[in-house]
């Protein structure tokens, strides 16, 4: 029975639910992804007007939408109270057509990056690691900064390649099945 609040986007889709009187905290950011969103597209960067890149959680009824924002393009970016992004919209025609050009720069699909399964050596300069594949081969890997400290050294792991070959996510790899 207690009376609420709803905040909804330009599709009259539910972005946000506060019970009535109570005050959001909602902030907008313009800005645009400043990289493909990791595996689960569940953290974005975003690089601000003002040219600063500022890491976030996508909520998860947010996800397809935020992945579908070509990197590069303008965007308005919706934050709830927890900071985390509850929508993205283009903020003009213009900014709509500069997305459509910047389609190709789009997140992959959950399931379509590169995975290599094997073990991280050492931590390199320059977000980069040492790295034996599964099958014996030692090659040098370029990490984004967002996954840099959750690299396990020493163990069995499956990590995550976007296009240009860079770790955008990681997995622990269970040995018991």
């Amino acid at each position: 029975g207690d009376r609420i609040a709803i905040t909804v986007n330009d599709q009259n889709l539910i972005v946000d639910v506060h019970l009535l009187g109570e005050i959001d905290h909602h902030r907008i950011i313009r800005g645009a992804l400043a990289r493909p969103l990791m595996a689960g597209h569940e953290q974005a960067v975003i690089r601000t007007e003002d040219g600063k890149e500022e890491s976030y959680v996508v909520r998860p009824l947010a996800r397809s939408k935020v992945a579908s924002v070509p990197v590069g393009a303008h965007a308005i970016f919706l934050l709830d109270e927890r900071h985390g992004i509850a929508d993205v919209t283009y903020g003009s025609a213009e900014a709509a057509a500069e997305a459509q050009q910047l389609r190709q720069k789009r997140s992959p699909l959950k399931s379509s990056f590169k995975r290599v399964t094997g073990v991280i050596l050492k931590t390199l300069d320059h977000n980069t690691i040492s790295f034996q594949a599964h099958e014996g081969s030692v090659q040098l890997l370029e990490v984004s900064p967002l996954v840099l400290d959750k690299l396990p050294k020493g163990h069995l792991v499956v990590l995550f390649l976007d296009a240009e070959n860079t770790v955008i996510d990681v997995s622990a790899y269970d040995t018991e099945h």
